[in-house]
């Protein structure tokens, strides 16, 4: 695997630690970086581009990117590139996409493009609607599955926030502009995904109410059969 490194930030990011070392320029089979940087880093290969903020850790392979902390921007192009965490996985094709890992969260920005996913208790991947965001979170210790908050249309500013290292003042305002026209026609997108994703959240509300109350009505009974063999072998019945 053989990453090459935008040359501009070179000198400026020394501070990159990467496991193996020197792992982005030379052949391995896994790359880990961690941006110890006051600022983003960059770096490209093929038409793969991350940007890591401060203190974001990823470790790479030619079939996937995985994230392990920390805010990453990732852009792909017409190559699909799968896109791992311990709470979710995501196909990323022609899409821009935002990651911020976090303890017990994973919050999921799409600014553009195909992104799929599936969490680690799916066995199906599901379209990420575009201009859209989420939080998936650890499995429910209860109903076993992961837990996923309701769509929420991305709020542009935001959205283009993570790009203020990235670029100059006039690539930032233009970039912010064309956004709010996209994500505007999205809007109408909106009220229909709100509606099947809370019907998905009810469902699954339900779900967990209803292996709680299992639960009880199980440990009702044991206790209740416990206090009849009990008083039986005492002979107090």
């Amino acid at each position: 695997m053989a990453f090459i490194i935008n040359l501009l930030f070179t000198f400026l990011y020394a501070n990159v630690v990467t496991t193996p070392k020197n792992c982005l320029d030379t052949k391995t089979e896994k790359c880990s970086v961690w941006n110890k940087n006051s600022d983003g880093f960059e770096f490209l290969n093929g038409d793969l581009k991350l940007l890591l903020q401060p203190n974001a850790i990823v470790t790479m392979s030619n079939e996937e990117v995985e994230l392990i902390s920390g805010n990453v921007f990732v852009s792909t192009g017409e190559k699909a590139k799968q896109i791992a965490s311990s709470y979710a996985t995501f196909v990323c094709t022609k899409c821009q996409a935002q990651f911020v890992v976090v303890k017990g969260k994973l919050h999921v920005k799409n600014l553009e493009g195909n992104l799929t996913y599936k969490t680690v208790t799916s066995a199906e991947f599901s379209d990420f609607p575009v201009g859209f965001e989420t939080n998936f979170y650890t499995v429910d210790a209860l109903t076993g599955k992961s837990r996923q908050e309701v769509f929420s249309p991305l709020d542009v500013t935001s959205a283009v926030d993570f790009f203020k290292d990235f670029s100059s003042e006039h690539e930032y305002t233009d970039r912010l502009k064309k956004r709010e026209a996209f994500y505007k026609t999205k809007a109408k997108e909106a009220s229909e995904i709100y509606k099947v994703e809370a019907e998905r959240q009810i469902a699954q509300e339900q779900a967990s109410k209803a292996r709680m109350d299992q639960i009880k009505a199980e440990n009702d009974k044991e206790r209740a059969d416990l206090r009849k063999m009990y008083r039986q072998k005492n002979y107090l019945e």
